[in-house]
């Protein structure tokens, strides 16, 4: 976790989707004079505001399912870190019941909580148009930009400076685009983000 009060300098801030893994809802919370009767949540792997964040690596994250917003979750030592939680996460929408696993219906349901996240090795971002025809491009896989196909394509494991922060798997779709001076490998060879050790 990161004090907020310890985060100088300006960088790209995006809203972001917390993917939180399941969301336990329960009605059983009690007072001291009784049961609450209002709903608490658990969330499988809770995101704070100061946290390190990495770009959830999930085929259901695309730029249409998402509404063009990213998805993060917590670091792994295969996926890096690539942004800080600055906001207090709050829901989207509030689950009436005990969510799935992170999937497309989850987006569609919208039972998540957004936050803030700043992106400190980033300068922008932007939409445009991918081809993931040939080969997938997973949030976090570099990009390159191919001059016949005028789309961005998976930049397989060469770190070019632009990566993508949704998944794509057809022709002639959005996605959105991130650019960086810095950006290196972690153990995913094709991931982007500041090197996590397990």
């Amino acid at each position: 976790m990161v004090e907020m009060a310890g985060v100088y300098g300006g960088a790209l801030e995006l809203t972001c989707i917390l993917n939180e893994e399941v969301i336990t809802v329960s009605s059983t919370a009690l007072v001291e004079n009784g049961k609450l009767g209002k709903n608490t949540y658990a969330m499988g792997s809770q995101i704070n505001e100061g946290d390190f964040v990495s770009l959830d690596v999930n085929t259901a994250n695309t730029y249409s399912a998402t509404g063009g917003i990213p998805v993060v979750t917590l670091p792994t030592a295969a996926n890096g870190i690539i942004g800080i939680v600055k906001s207090q996460p709050v829901f989207n929408k509030v689950p009436a019941s005990t969510t799935g696993v992170w999937a497309a219906a989850r987006l569609t349901a919208g039972d998540y909580r957004v936050a803030t996240v700043v992106f400190p090795l980033m300068t922008m971002a932007v939409k445009a148009l991918s081809d993931g025809n040939a080969a997938a491009i997973l949030p976090s896989n570099p990009v390159s930009w191919s001059l016949g196909g005028d789309a961005y394509l998976d930049g397989g494991t060469t770190f070019t400076g632009a990566f993508s922060f949704h998944y794509n798997n057809l022709a002639d779709t959005s996605i959105l685009v991130g650019y960086s001076m810095i950006l290196s490998g972690t153990s995913d060879a094709d991931a982007v983000g500041m090197e996590v050790e397990a």
